[in-house]
């Protein structure tokens, strides 16, 4: 579902990119709203004159990308980025990857039927995602996914993340763990009972972060510290499940309101995508519950 909207996402705003701009793009003109310099450091969020923070850079390279397909007569399998660089420029670019497709031929993709269709003696079938460095799932899985795994044994140079993904990079974790797993971690403190279909990795948080009691925000968050929330549906009004999403990010600090300012990758198209600074307010009420987790000493 979350690929299925991001490529909706992303195939709306190319379009309209194109339709209104198209002859600016070809000129080499400035777009308005599509400022490519970048003076201070990312803040997540829609910004009316950068591409950066928001969809509006994912929707840019899309659009300059189907130009050059459209122009070469190619598909992006044939396309060639890198002339002087060993190996193909998927594998080197951190704005783009491929996912693997199903084994069995006529999937959703065929290599007749889309431009972003790829295979290499790699990956028989897969999909070129364009993105802004945030793609859900982060490289979770990826190269197991692969039938002789692309990035093996370091993993890519400039792989894709999410929230969790890089939280758990940065923090030097043994396990992928997500927001499900550090907000059951937060149970396993306490006397609630967890019943979790993958307990091993809300253990190993649970084992290696502890909660902080949140009294005076100024006084008891610290930075370094980790932010996360769940998100719940309306049918779970009291939020005595597990939620249907979440987030989670790195502290940097406490604002004098109690708003957390944090760094970390983040998307919620398309007013928000990509890797920056975002603020958060700490809450326990419907529809968000918010916690801190330190790591222990």
């Amino acid at each position: 579902m979350g690929s299925f909207i991001f490529r909706r996402v992303v195939r709306a705003g190319t379009k309209e990119l194109l339709q209104d701009h198209y002859y600016k793009i070809i000129n080499g003109e400035e777009i308005p709203g599509y400022k490519i310099k970048q003076d201070t450091i990312t803040l997540l969020g829609w910004n009316e004159h950068s591409i950066f923070g928001n969809s509006k850079g994912s929707f840019l390279q899309c659009a300059l990308l189907n130009l050059v397909m459209e122009i070469e007569g190619k598909k992006i399998v044939n396309m060639d980025f890198l002339p002087t660089r060993q190996g193909i420029w998927i594998d080197h670019t951190a704005i783009a990857h491929v996912t693997p497709l199903p084994d069995k031929k006529g999937g959703p993709f065929l290599e007749s039927d889309c431009s972003y269709f790829f295979q290499d003696d790699k990956t028989p079938q897969g999909f070129v995602y364009i993105h802004s460095g945030y793609a859900f799932g982060g490289y979770r899985g990826l190269n197991e996914a692969y039938t002789q795994p692309r990035y093996e044994p370091a993993g890519k140079l400039y792989g894709l993340e999410d929230c969790a993904s890089w939280i758990a990079k940065i923090k030097n974790s043994s396990h992928l763990y997500s927001t499900i797993d550090q907000y059951y971690a937060e149970k396993f403190h306490t006397s609630v009972t967890v019943t979790w279909k993958e307990p091993q990795f809300g253990k190993y948080v649970a084992e290696n972060y502890k909660p902080v009691k949140i009294e005076d925000p100024l006084k008891d968050i610290k930075p370094g510290d980790i932010y996360y929330h769940r998100s719940f549906p309306n049918e779970d009004s009291l939020m005595v499940g597990s939620g249907v999403g979440g987030h989670t990010a790195l502290v940097l600090g406490v604002r004098s309101s109690g708003t957390i300012v944090s760094l970390g990758y983040e998307r919620n198209m398309p007013k928000i995508e990509g890797f920056g600074i975002g603020e958060f307010v700490l809450t326990n009420e419907f529809p968000k519950k918010c916690g801190i987790l330190r790591l222990k000493e």
